[in-house]
């Protein structure tokens, strides 16, 4: 793997082994840091765009942001695939692959429902706060698509599992449990059944990732249910 680096030390460190020496520990944390920081960066970017959603904005408006969005969204794959975070599409024309896909969202469902039920328990309704936001929000409906049938699935892979579970944790259940983590603090959960969903989804879309070493199998677990979810925000 190689990144194009202005700084020589940079270089030095994708291009050789590192050594579990002192200098070697230290190199392996500074190659780590850096995706850490890839990683925020490339959140920021996608966050950014949403301050400027209001509901029932003008169509211009809202075709300026879906360019921005998908522009994002390109940028996201592009990095991807100069980090080697994603193989190749063809992995997901093999049936193996539908199949670990459909097993994975069937695993992802059984989960909602759980924390659906704690939702109830909690609350009285199985709505999360982050579900409850996007239905006030009354945005355009291809804009709101773009957001999160695209755009969601796309970036969070790369940043989640990508950036913070196979390159800086190396697929460790400690960077499981990390990236699950910080997967389910950025959906903004207020109580434990929040929790479930979001932070369990996570630790499904991790699992999926470390057992097949291919970040398309969760591109394709995210996008499926996103999609599903987002059929009655439309309608």
């Amino acid at each position: 793997m190689q990144d194009h680096l202005s700084s020589p030390i940079f270089i030095r460190i994708f291009k050789r082994p590192l050594y579990l020496d002192g200098r070697g520990k230290m190199m392996k944390k500074i190659q780590g840091m850096k995706y850490v920081l890839l990683a925020l960066g490339l959140i920021c970017v996608e966050q950014a765009p949403t301050f400027f959603l209001k509901p029932k904005q003008p169509l211009w408006q809202a075709g300026l942001l879906i360019f921005l969005f998908l522009l994002i969204s390109f940028g996201t794959v592009k990095l991807g695939k100069h980090l080697n975070i994603i193989s190749s599409q063809a992995v997901l024309r093999q049936w193996r692959s539908w199949k670990i896909t459909i097993i994975g969202l069937l695993i992802l469902f059984s989960v909602q429902i759980v924390g659906g039920i704690v939702l109830t328990i909690e609350n009285g309704g199985n709505s999360t706060a982050n579900q409850s936001a996007l239905e006030e929000l009354s945005a355009n409906p291809l804009l709101l698509f773009t957001i999160i049938v695209i755009v969601a699935p796309i970036v969070e892979e790369i940043v989640f599992r990508g950036l913070l579970l196979n390159k800086t944790f190396h697929f460790s259940y400690v960077g499981i449990i990390v990236s699950s983590f910080l997967f389910g603090l950025l959906h903004f959960p207020t109580n434990f059944g929040s929790w479930i969903i979001y932070g369990g989804m996570g630790l499904v879309l991790g699992l999926v990732y470390k057992r097949t070493g291919k970040i398309e199998h969760a591109f394709m677990i995210h996008f499926l249910n996103n999609l599903i979810g987002i059929i009655p925000l439309l309608l």
